[in-house]
């Protein structure tokens, strides 16, 4: 697996990007000319013997290094991310940051519960672990020890779901993580991806593949998904709305553009988070 996993994703839009002028771009433009200038006058000056060569070698120096200097404070405050986007990330995850430590007490126990189920599953997990393996495991046809498959973990996971089993889930959530590495069809990674998605977790793979899907849908679809997304708070779907809006040249003009920036107060922490660092 790539180190970046958006890699294919940001490579494609790296080269869409280079076919729009940006207003850094415009400015670098226009710091170039006015070097070119500067250079042009001092090469004429030499000629007509009213510089040395060697002076004005220091003097074009000087005026590109002073360019330089002016270009790399101006980048330092560049971002390719629209400043609307960026602002109001920056604005909601600041103000969730807040909440966060002026909890109320009725947030303070909703926080205990959750810690509270989280160990109970834990403990499931451990005292029930035989009882997964032997109803998940498979015996191979040649004989030998029953071990994890593919089907036997997806199937296990699906019947926990259904009857509402987490610790169940959960144990084959791991096993079909652990199994992950090992498995090369595209398809079987998807299908692995999907059962091991939390909501409350971003995947960039899952990311990835809403971008590549929603690219060429169109506005209503875009507008569908992001509703979609944010009633069910999940993450990944979340995360990759936001990536999919900040791409899209119309910016904020847009109809499911705004209603991202808008729902940026409803996307899990996991969403806010991740999002700060791509």
């Amino acid at each position: 697996m790539a180190l970046n996993p958006f890699r294919a994703v940001s490579s494609r839009s790296g080269l869409d990007a280079c076919s729009h002028d940006t207003p850094f771009q415009a400015e670098a433009a226009a710091a170039l000319a006015s070097f070119r200038i500067v250079h042009d006058e001092l090469r004429k000056r030499v000629r007509q013997g009213e510089l040395t060569p060697k002076v004005a070698r220091e003097r074009a120096a000087a005026a590109a290094a002073g360019l330089r200097e002016r270009l790399l404070t101006r980048a330092d405050g560049y971002s390719p991310v629209p400043r609307a986007f960026l602002d109001r990330l920056v604005e909601v995850s600041e103000a969730r940051q807040k909440a966060r430590e002026r909890q109320t007490l009725e947030s303070l126990q909703r926080e205990t519960n959750r810690l509270l189920r989280l160990g109970l599953i834990e403990q499931q997990i451990v005292h029930r672990a035989a009882e997964f393996e032997a109803r998940s495991f498979r015996r191979p046809l040649a004989g030998g020890q029953p071990a994890p498959t593919l089907e036997g973990l997806l199937a296990f996971h699906e019947a926990a779901t259904q009857a509402g089993d987490d610790a169940a889930r959960e144990w084959a959530r791991r096993q079909l993580e652990r199994l992950r590495p090992s498995t090369s069809d595209p398809d079987d990674q998807r299908r692995i991806d999907e059962a091991c998605d939390r909501p409350d977790q971003v995947n960039p793979r899952t990311v990835i593949r809403y971008l590549e899907a929603l690219r060429d849908r169109s506005a209503d679809e875009r507008e569908r998904f992001v509703a979609e997304a944010i009633a069910a708070s999940d993450a990944s779907a979340c995360a990759a709305a936001f990536a999919l809006a900040r791409e899209a040249p119309e910016g904020a003009a847009l109809r499911w553009v705004r209603a991202v920036l808008d729902g940026l107060k409803s996307f899990p922490d996991a969403a806010l988070t991740a999002l700060r660092t791509w």
